[in-house]
Order: C-alpha cells, then structure tokens, then sequence
C-alpha cells in the first residue's frame, strides 16, 4: 500500500522524506545523509542552543518563556527517532490496514472518517501556522524565541540572521511534529470506521435467501456471515495492538511534554501582563492542547465503538437462527466483552480521561499561581 494513502494532503510526504524519517524501498546514501543534516541543523542544532540558554538566562520570564518551547524539541527528538525505528511496524499496520479493508462492502462510512481527519488536519496545520506567525512578528528587534547564540545578536546582521533561522525552524518543525502526531491519529481513525462497520454487520445478521426451484426459496443460517464477522474483529484487536505497542514512545512524550508545556504556559500566563506576549502564548497553547486531545479522542472512541458491538449484535435476528448459529454468537459476545483499549506503556490510557484529568490539573495550576501572584502585587 502507497504511504500518500494514508494522508489527506501532500505536504506531510513531503516534509518527512526531508527529515529521512520517511524511510522507503530503494532509498539511497545520499536521501540519509540528506535526513541526517536536516535532523542536526533543525532539531539537534535548535535543541542545543535552548539548552545552553538554560543554564546563561538572567530573567526569570526568560526561563519561563524557554520552557514552553524546549519540551517541545525534546519531544520531536524522541518522536522522529521513534519513527524512523519503528518503520517495520508501520508498514505492517499499513498492510492491516489494507487486508481489513477488502471486509467493507461499503467504502462511503469509510470516506465519511478519513474526510473527518482532513478537516482536522488542515485545522491542526492551520493553528500551528498562525502561532508559528504569531511568534514571528509580534516582536520588533527581539528575537521571537529565547535561546544563546555564540555572537552579539545586538549586532543588526547578526540579529537577522538568527530572527531568520528562528522563523524558519519554527515554522519547519512544526509541520514535522504534526505530520508524525497525525500518523497514529489517522490509523486509530481507520480502526474507529472498521468498528463502525463491523457493528452495522453484526446488527444486520440474518438468514439469506436462496433460491431453490422458480417457486420456492430456502432460508440459510447466516453463520458464514458471522464467521467473517468474528475473523473482522480479530484482526481489527490485532491492529489496535500493534497500534499501541508502535506509538506507545509518542503518546508518552506527547503526553508527558505537552503536560508539561502546558503547565508551564499557565505559570507564564500568570506572571505576563504584556499583550503581546499573552497573544504569543495563547496561540501556541491551542495546538499544545490538540495535540493530546486528537489521540485521547480516538483513543475514546475506539474503546466506545468496541464496546456496542456484543449490544449489535444482541439485537440481530439471531432468535430466528439455528443452535449453531447461537452458540457461535455466546462465544462471539463473550470475547466481545473486553473492550478494546490504548495506553501509553500502560502507564495512562489515551483517553477523554486522561485529557479530561490533564486540563483540569492545568486550569488549577493556572488559578494556584495566578492568584498567588496577585497576592504578591498587593503587598
């Protein structure tokens, strides 16, 4: 199966065969080492020169402001080398993906999902854009993000030199980060539409019909029907395994970083009463809570559509069947029983829970800190 497949656009293609993390048949030397200079120059080069920030800052808003965006880059780290280890396992969910897919009959309720993961893709690309923007040019003769440089960046030249490299690394990883969070969004969405699917054949179960003479018809158990049914919801168990044991290492750094990224924005929001910097902010705290929403969202769903399907199949016309054709169903709904679920080394499930839980901890740092810092002001 072709990878463009998988994707509704094509600038994600593009941006991951730039990192080398798009790792095909027949790749060559120089498609690596492109990769590799592309990976130090943007992430590793980037990293490094907060790093080396964190230990030479003076304002402690400064360090405030470094920590929402270096978690960030420790994350793409982990992320794109994850990636690129994991690829083996990717290709073999890719070719799930395919095999699940000759069970539908009908493709448009598979269409309807993955035009739902366009929408969403374009959105998340769009706000990661304006806040990149934003970032970029609410700020005059200021770098927009804080880091060390080894030079005078008061020097002009050498201050547009960094502004540039700033913009254009922002704008660059961003996309990367987006293109390989939206890698196991799309599978999840594929595994949401087979349950989908699965739960309309289940409920649609009943005898067919075969003719016999010009005049008379005989009904024949569906248990063929079911069989295949059953053999569905293996494999679609199956792929929801690999999806968690592939993309356990990015829903725990996206998880973990982006904890702590938001936490940190709330402490900065608390202590910051320029505009400008609020609005800075607030941009980048939107995509920061998509980022963990998308997959606890789908991750949701999956646990709730995996859940209707012993209820769908309950209410097929199964009085109408045979015995065989009943003790096949007890043992289907009996396996049905244990809803599909994805957690992060076991550690958090990806959840509404979980996302619940984390904007309920933020909001509450948010309120501990500002008013603690309202209380300092009055004194």
């Amino acid at each position: 199966m072709n990878f463009e497949l998988f994707f509704p656009f094509s600038i994600p293609k593009r941006v991951l065969k730039a990192f080398g993390t798009w790792i095909e048949e027949g790749s060559t030397v120089a498609t690596y080492i492109k990769g590799i200079v592309m990976h130090l120059f943007f992430i590793e080069l980037y990293t490094f020169l907060q790093l080396v920030f964190l230990f030479t800052f003076k304002d402690f808003e400064d360090f405030t402001l470094l920590m929402t965006l270096l978690p960030t880059y420790i994350g793409l780290f982990f992320k794109t080398s994850n990636f690129a280890f994991k690829m083996k396992q990717i290709k073999r969910l890719m070719a799930i993906i395919e095999d699940l897919s000759t069970y539908c009959k009908e493709t448009e309720k598979l269409k309807k999902y993955l035009e739902k993961v366009d929408k969403i893709s374009k959105l998340y690309m769009t706000l990661a854009f304006c806040g990149c923007l934003t970032g970029a040019f609410l700020t005059i003769y200021e770098l927009p993000y804080k880091m060390w440089f080894p030079y005078d960046i008061n020097n002009r030249f050498n201050y547009w030199i960094s502004a540039i490299y700033q913009i254009i690394d922002s704008n660059i990883c961003a996309q990367v980060t987006i293109c390989i969070d939206l890698i196991p969004i799309i599978f999840m969405c594929y595994v949401v539409a087979f349950l989908d699917i699965l739960c309309d054949r289940l409920q649609a179960l009943k005898k067919e019909k075969i003719k016999i003479t010009e005049f008379e018809d005989f009904l024949v158990p569906s248990n063929e029907e079911l069989s295949k049914c059953i053999e569905f919801g293996i494999k679609i168990g199956k792929c929801v395994e690999l999806i968690e044991e592939t993309f356990s290492t990015i829903f725990f750094a996206q998880g973990f970083f982006s904890t702590l990224i938001l936490c940190t924005i709330s402490f900065s929001l608390s202590l910051i009463t320029d505009p400008v910097k609020f609005v800075r902010l607030f941009s980048y705290l939107i995509p920061m809570l998509l980022e963990i929403y998308l997959p606890c969202y789908f991750g949701n769903e999956i646990t709730l559509m995996s859940e209707k399907l012993s209820e769908n199949l309950f209410h097929s016309e199964w009085p109408e069947e045979n015995k065989k054709f009943r003790f096949n169903m007890l043992v289907a709904m009996e396996k049905m029983k244990r809803s599909l679920k994805i957690a992060a080394f076991g550690v958090f499930g990806v959840n509404m829970n979980t996302f619940t839980d984390v904007c309920r901890s933020t909001y509450s740092l948010f309120a501990v800190f500002k008013n603690i810092h309202g209380q300092k002001e009055n004194i």
